[in-house]
């Protein structure tokens, strides 16, 4: 079966604090992306890489590739203006038709490779698999008279990596051109395609903050 995934890292991270992209801060003297892509090669040895960044960053992440990935094949693709022009740009340079894809944020350092086979193998049977946690803390919507309580138990927190048979999502998002999407589930939720939940981990976190990277360098081993 072919698998491909798509790492998303052409952001710039600037909540993180850094005069850097917060996937290039250094962890145990590595890039947080090494860790990102290291899960990948280790639940697939032969996956399909093809890793989005910002035009400017494109020597590092070559360098990164050479230093710790030299064996490894993958496609370098610029990002766009928006997270979802980003993905857009990785999945019209998926080379093949059929398979699947799996879709990451480059700053969920902490993904498992066991997270990702529970993706393809749920994808492998019902076309799309979502990892999501159920929220934990109490909350609250917020309108301009006031604030309300939500039923926290309705809710899931989504993670990554979003993942689906590639013709189901290039089909997706040239429907979705026009619009704005946060998240390529979204995108399924706008044409009426159920979208499938599956139980993601609660370290797979995307690193946005200062804690967040301590967080990471406290649970990722070199």
């Amino acid at each position: 079966m072919y698998i491909v995934a798509i790492i998303a890292g052409a952001g710039t991270g600037t909540r993180v604090g850094s005069p850097i992209p917060k996937q290039y801060l250094s962890i145990h003297n590595r890039p947080l992306i090494y860790y990102t892509i290291k899960a990948f090669v280790t639940a697939y040895p032969t996956i399909t890489l093809i890793l989005v960044v910002a035009p400017t960053q494109e020597p590092t992440i070559v360098l990164i590739m050479e230093q710790y990935f030299a064996t490894h094949k993958y496609t370098l693709v610029h990002g766009g203006s928006t997270r979802q022009q980003s993905v857009t740009n990785g999945i019209q340079a998926i080379p093949q038709q059929h398979g699947i894809v799996l879709i990451h944020d480059a700053a969920r350092c902490m993904v498992t490779p066991a997270l990702i086979q529970a993706c393809v193998l749920h994808t492998a049977t019902h076309g799309n698999a979502v990892p999501s946690m159920p929220v934990t803390d109490s909350i609250r919507q917020v309108h301009t008279a006031g604030n309300i309580a939500i039923d926290r138990s309705t809710l899931q927190a989504i993670q990554t990596p979003q993942t689906f048979e590639i013709a189901l999502i290039k089909n997706i998002v040239q429907h979705a051109a026009t619009s704005n999407y946060t998240d390529e589930a979204s995108m399924l939720d706008a044409v009426g395609i159920p979208v499938h939940l599956i139980p993601g981990c609660a370290y797979n976190i995307k690193v946005t903050t200062p804690a967040d990277v301590l967080l990471a360098s406290t649970l990722l081993q070199p």
